[in-house]
């Protein structure tokens, strides 16, 4: 069963999620999206709250529906509340489906032509992306992955002399399996560009990095605790020097000084041409 996300974490991130995006990507997405017969049918993979859907919903024209698919009951329920809307300001039909991202992704994403998450890549094996990529060429989609983890974090100010030691220890961590199996981390955005590309997708990349100041303070919090428990399990023998850098991370939390830079990657892979 893939890892889950509490609803406390995904409403900390949304602010820092929707000023993070792309423009190149969304830019292509919406292009390709003007072209296509009516209603525009898109699912959303890991959905949490639906946060996805949300942001790109009014960037897109109608008729949309949405799939929204969780493995998680309450999150997809809250997802299921929200009302979506188009380009144009009409409400886009949405269901919901509770499913485990480690079924059939062929079946699952059968009849659209969107496949969308939001923070999932970073989480799953090279074996997923490759199923994923067979099923969207096979039915024709379109695929956007926004906000990818891309293994760069860094506290711009103050700068911290451990903080290569924590980020080498964290990234580690984010390579053991998050239930898709080993997982691919920090490569996983360049990693699925290289399939789509070679199954004949065009690729658009583009760099969607958290720059957070003090009015994100409770989420530079969460961000310290998690990297350095993540540090502390896959690199005990640091665990002075983890317990060091965090305690001066919530130190400039604490003073108002403190900024983090946190590297996303977003990519939208545009379908071949059918042939004619």
């Amino acid at each position: 069963m893939p890892e889950s996300f509490d609803a406390h974490w995904l409403r900390l991130r949304a602010d820092a999620d929707a000023a993070a995006r792309a423009d190149g990507p969304y830019r292509a997405l919406a292009a390709w999206a003007g072209d296509i017969t009516p209603p525009l049918r898109c699912i959303d993979l890991g959905c949490g709250l639906g946060a996805n859907a949300a942001w790109l919903a009014p960037r897109l024209p109608g008729p949309q529906h949405w799939r929204l698919v969780d493995h998680d009951p309450s999150l997809l329920a809250e997802a299921g509340r929200r009302s979506l809307a188009d380009a144009s300001g009409e409400p886009a039909a949405t269901g919901t489906l509770r499913a485990d991202l480690t079924d059939d992704l062929s079946s699952l994403t059968r009849g659209v032509e969107l496949v969308t998450a939001a923070a999932l890549l970073d989480l799953v094996a090279a074996d997923w992306i490759d199923g994923l990529v067979t099923a969207c060429r096979a039915n024709g989609a379109a695929a956007l992955f926004a906000l990818t983890y891309d293994g760069h974090f860094a506290s711009e100010t103050p700068n911290d002399p451990d903080e290569r030691r924590v980020r080498a220890a964290f990234n580690h961590d984010q390579r053991r399996d998050k239930g898709f199996g080993p997982a691919l981390g920090p490569e996983a955005t360049r990693y699925a560009a290289r399939a789509f590309r070679a199954a004949g997708y065009r690729i658009h990349l583009g760099r969607s990095p958290w720059r957070l100041g003090p009015e994100s303070a409770d989420l530079q919090r969460a961000l310290i605790d998690g990297k350095a428990e993540a540090a502390r399990k896959t690199a005990p023998d640091d665990r002075t020097t983890i317990e060091r850098w965090a305690h001066r991370r919530h130190q400039a939390i604490q003073d108002g000084t403190a900024r983090l830079h946190v590297g996303h990657l977003d990519l939208f892979a545009k379908p071949p041409e059918p042939r004619r």
